[in-house]
């Protein structure tokens, strides 16, 4: 799994609207879980990953500056670890919320 962490700044302009760069990275990127409540203004997008490995760390994907988690720790607020519980187990019958991140 791995976690895309998008500013507040990087996301969204003064009026509140998401940014060209950001509705590109989730046209292009398609997740269906989300977290956003909490976390300082970011956003965070949820990923699979098909055994490619990706560097933990801010980066550029698509245009879109970003901060990648994949093999560090990620602290998350227990309600959106309840979340993520059910998504995986979810995922293990067929129904898949995470996004396939391609490299």
């Amino acid at each position: 799994m791995v976690v895309v962490s998008v500013s507040q700044s990087a996301g969204k302009d003064a009026k509140d609207e998401s940014l060209k760069a950001y509705e590109g990275f989730k046209k292009s990127h398609p997740t269906d879980f989300t977290a956003d409540w909490m976390y300082g203004g970011n956003t965070l997008l949820f990923y699979r990953v098909g055994g490619q490995g990706f560097l933990d760390g801010e980066t550029l994907i698509d245009g879109l500056e970003c901060t990648v988690w994949s093999k560090g720790r990620m602290g998350l607020h227990s309600r959106e670890l309840n979340r993520l519980a059910d998504a995986l187990e979810a995922a293990s019958k067929g129904e898949d919320r995470l996004g396939q991140l391609a490299p």
